[in-house]
């Protein structure tokens, strides 16, 4: 499905497998990738260069679609170019993109979060006002999972979405 009818269908209907549609309809776009550079969008909001910031934004989407951060950056973004509706919406998308993820598993290594990026990572830390003092790459079952311990000694468990695949013990 093309990302613009999955996104659709997912507003309508924010279900489990419409998520996992969306997912699977962002991995397919021509410039995702796990590791998306927000740098110059940052660095552009934090100077006041809200153009620059949008259009890099502008650049990273459809594939940047349900990253927490870059929908928080986009509402900054769209605050200091006055456009105040939109702002609001990318506010929910941003907060939606975190419960897609946080409603996805429990953090568990029988459950871990499935995201999209490693970026996706770092803004659940965030939520839960954690920071990360050590990550390592694990496999169990076949399974890729990142294993984040925290600074107050929590671990917390991620799984990298797969192109159309149901993660193995995951509720996608």
């Amino acid at each position: 499905m093309r990302f613009d009818e999955a996104l659709s269908t997912w507003l309508d209907d924010p279900s489990r497998e419409n998520t996992a549609t969306l997912r699977t309809a962002i991995q397919g776009a021509p410039n995702y990738v796990t590791s998306p550079d927000f740098e110059p969008a940052a660095t552009a909001v934090q100077t006041g260069d809200y153009r620059k910031a949008f259009d890099a934004l502008m650049g990273l989407m459809p594939a940047v679609f349900l990253s927490p951060l870059a929908h928080s950056l986009l509402a900054r973004t769209l605050l200091g170019l006055g456009q105040e509706d939109d702002a609001s919406r990318e506010k929910a998308f941003a907060r939606a993109s975190l419960v897609t993820i946080v409603d996805s598993g429990d953090g568990s290594l029988a459950r871990p979060w499935i995201v999209l990026r490693i970026t996706d990572e770092y803004d659940v830390l965030a939520s839960l006002g954690e920071k990360s003092s050590m990550q390592v790459p694990l496999e169990d079952g076949g399974r890729l999972i990142d294993a984040i311990t925290t600074r107050t000694g929590n671990t917390y468990h991620f799984e990298l979405w797969r192109r159309g695949e149901r993660v193995k013990g995951s509720a996608a």
